[in-house]
């Protein structure tokens, strides 16, 4: 199976735990903003993700989300996400 991509965003109030969740992000993809990454995730990858970030605790207030891109025209004028995806358009798709 071939590698899908995904856009991962979190809002993390504690800088620690925010912190690690950015490091852990960088081993599986690309920072777009500093919050958000795209992943090009196959199925053994993307399910080594989930389990490392079900691992990751969440406080109230706290919120991680991600989604399979497919087509990024609804995604809007992002130059930063278009420069990370290939092809450059991209749709959020659950």
């Amino acid at each position: 199976m071939s590698a899908q991509w995904w856009l991962v965003a979190y809002d993390i109030a504690d800088q620690r735990r925010r912190t690690r969740l950015h490091k852990l992000l960088w081993g599986f993809g690309e920072a777009v903003q500093k919050s958000v990454f795209v992943c090009p995730l196959d199925a053994r990858r993307r399910a080594r993700l989930e389990v490392l970030l079900r691992r990751e605790p969440l406080e109230p207030g706290d919120r991680l989300d991600w989604f399979r891109v497919e087509d990024a025209q609804s995604l809007g004028e992002s130059r930063a996400l278009a420069a990370a995806l290939d092809p450059a358009a991209v749709m959020i798709v659950e």
